[in-house]
C-alpha cells in the first residue's frame, strides 16, 4: 500500500506491506537516504517510518 506522509512539512510517499503473519514493512525514500523498518501492524510500521526520518540519531523502537 502506498501511503503519503509528512516530515518537517514536506511530503514523502511510503510504501507499507506485510512481510509475514504478524509482521509489517515500510520502505521509502527520506532527503536521498532510503529508510526500511518493520512493526507488528502497517499504522505502526508507518509511524516508525516517520520517526526514522524525523529523528534519524534515535534507533528504531521494536
Amino acid at each position: 500500500m502506498e501511503h503519503t506522509v509528512k516530515v518537517w512539512e514536506k511530503t514523502y510517499t511510503v510504501q507499507v506491506h506485510q512481510k509475514s503473519k504478524a509482521v509489517w514493512e515500510a520502505v521509502g525514500d527520506y532527503e536521498g537516504k532510503d529508510i526500511q523498518v518493520k512493526s507488528r501492524t502497517s499504522g505502526a510500521a508507518l509511524r516508525l517510518w516517520v520517526d526514522a526520518a524525523r529523528f534519524p540519531w534515535k534507533p528504531p523502537l521494536h
